[in-house]
């Protein structure tokens, strides 16, 4: 009887283990430790639900904390059950688990819920949520821009339709991306403000509902109406330019930029400039482009234009009659002058090579290492071989191809990340081109 009296006493004064791995502290001194949950707010009157059940109407702004507390070790959910008209509200880290302490940081951002247009025109600032808009474009470390296209329900024209989003550790793509070209999202909130002379928003938190949506035809706009130094309402727009002339290159830089400003100025008007992506190849003055595609900014005191990828500058080439990069012989060792780059016309007519160049590039030196201008060669026949090789090389070359010398031993580079593109100057499509 004494025996089981002690293991019985034992029992009861040992501490006993939950399931979260805590001790129970009901058994030690009576009661089971419990925490609160909170953060901070930046509207009144939001109803928040603690774990499905427990609902409170946060009274003011400010920090907050829900007046029922919970089990050390147990999980905690925060939801949103109810803003006030016209408001929409984000929870920060309102999912985790209690450990030993109060939760303090489920912190409730809201904005008021605008259209695109009203930021844009500075009709409202601060804190705003927007709902339902397209990302257009995406730049690492720097940023993202959406846009109300038409069919939206709240679209109701181009201008003042887009806005850029502000993000300086912005990440596009892979696991980590925030968002992506393509995805619809909603603002939840984002901070609407002017920077010098850009309205813009600047990113705070957002929802990404859907990916891969088509992106809206861009807006055609003249080049002329593009001109000076102030903003337009079509600023942020997805635009295109058709039919222009480079008449500058390495346009000075803005106000706060660094040289070189690898942009460029067509029809003595507008800059359009390497934010998003560089031209590879970068032109000279006198090219031209049947078109251009790009987001309008402004920004360093200049309306600019911004490609976002090569499709934006240069156009496939079209014509089934074109040219192929046939073949291209590398370095070889102990014959480090043996190279060559074939391109051959597999067509059943001439084409002409007036316009038709061969650029070398490399991202690591510079955009161009070397351009190759077949003007003067004339026309590539029908199966005719142009081909490009070391000097040594060109004597060995079967009689009735074209010929060029590559200049210097190691004029490919290619131990080196590079390109080689063949281009038609008259309208910058690409008609072929090879990675190395």
């Amino acid at each position: 009887m004494y025996s089981k009296f002690i293991i019985v006493m034992a029992l009861l004064i040992a501490p006993i283990v939950s399931k979260s791995g805590v001790n129970d502290l009901i058994y030690n001194n009576g009661f089971e430790q419990v925490f609160f949950v909170g953060g901070i707010t930046t509207t009144a009157n939001v109803i928040v639900r603690l774990n499905q059940f427990d609902d409170y109407i946060i009274p003011s702004v400010g920090s907050y904390v829900i007046p029922n507390p919970i089990e050390n070790g147990t999980p905690f959910q925060v939801e949103i059950i109810s803003t006030p008209t016209s408001i929409l509200c984000s929870a920060e880290n309102n999912l985790g688990v209690v450990s030993s302490s109060d939760i303090i940081d489920v912190d409730i951002s809201c904005g008021n819920l605008v259209t695109i247009y009203q930021v844009k025109q500075e009709l409202v600032t601060g804190l705003v949520a927007l709902e339902n808009l397209l990302v257009t474009a995406c730049k690492d470390n720097r940023g993202y821009w959406v846009q109300t296209i038409p069919g939206d329900i709240d679209y109701i024209g181009a201008d003042y339709s887009a806005s850029y989003v502000n993000k300086n550790d912005m990440v596009c793509t892979g696991d980590s991306a925030v968002t992506r070209v393509g995805d619809r999202i909603s603002l939840n909130p984002a901070f609407a403000n002017n920077f010098f002379g850009q309205v813009q928003m600047v990113h705070e938190s957002l929802i990404v509902h859907s990916n891969g949506n088509a992106l809206p035809d861009p807006v055609i706009v003249p080049v002329v109406d593009l001109s000076g130094g102030v903003t337009v309402p079509i600023e942020g727009v997805l635009i295109k330019v058709e039919n222009v002339v480079v008449t500058a290159v390495q346009t000075p830089a803005g106000a706060g930029e660094s040289e070189p400003s690898n942009a460029f100025e067509v029809n003595d008007a507008l800059i359009v400039d390497d934010i998003i992506y560089l031209a590879n190849p970068f032109p000279i003055v006198n090219d031209t482009y049947d078109q251009i595609t790009g987001i309008l900014t402004f920004t360093n005191n200049l309306i600019k234009l911004l490609p976002r990828y090569s499709q934006d500058v240069f156009q496939p080439e079209t014509l089934s009659f074109s040219l192929v990069i046939n073949e291209i012989g590398y370095d070889h060792a102990g014959l480090g002058k043996v190279e060559y780059i074939e391109i051959f016309n597999p067509t059943n007519t001439p084409i002409s090579l007036i316009n038709i160049s061969l650029y070398l590039i490399n991202g690591n030196i510079n955009p161009e290492y070397h351009r190759y201008d077949f003007d003067a060669l004339g026309v590539l026949e029908s199966g005719q071989y142009l081909v490009l090789g070391s000097p040594n090389m060109i004597t060995n070359v079967a009689s009735g191809a074209l010929t060029q010398v590559l200049d210097g031993i190691n004029s490919k580079q290619n131990d080196l990340i590079g390109d080689i593109v063949l281009i038609n100057r008259s309208n910058k499509n690409v008609i072929d081109s090879h990675s190395l």
